[in-house]
């Protein structure tokens, strides 16, 4: 039986909340990982390796903090304020 999800305060909460953890998620990948990556990046371009790209990376993170985690908090707060109908 499917499911549907209701949209209310609690919800809007769900989705303000899975938002705000994912701009601190990309945020922190911004300021501490991505340094790193582009440093390994640009070693392993003059070395002829391979290296993960870091806007690769950054733009997965963004894709998680944008879209997943809002749709996480949304479903999250439905299931916790039982307003799924069965």
């Amino acid at each position: 039986m499917p499911s549907v999800l209701q949209i209310n305060a609690l919800s809007l909460l769900g989705i303000f909340a899975g938002l705000l953890i994912g701009l601190a998620g990309v945020a922190c990948i911004s300021r501490f990982a991505y340094p790193g990556l582009r440093q390994r990046h640009e070693e392993a371009k003059a070395n002829g390796t391979k290296a993960a790209k870091p806007s690769t990376v950054l733009a997965m993170a963004k894709l998680v903090a944008f879209f997943v985690l809002p749709a996480m908090g949304l479903v999250i707060a439905n299931v916790l304020s039982g307003t799924s109908s069965s």
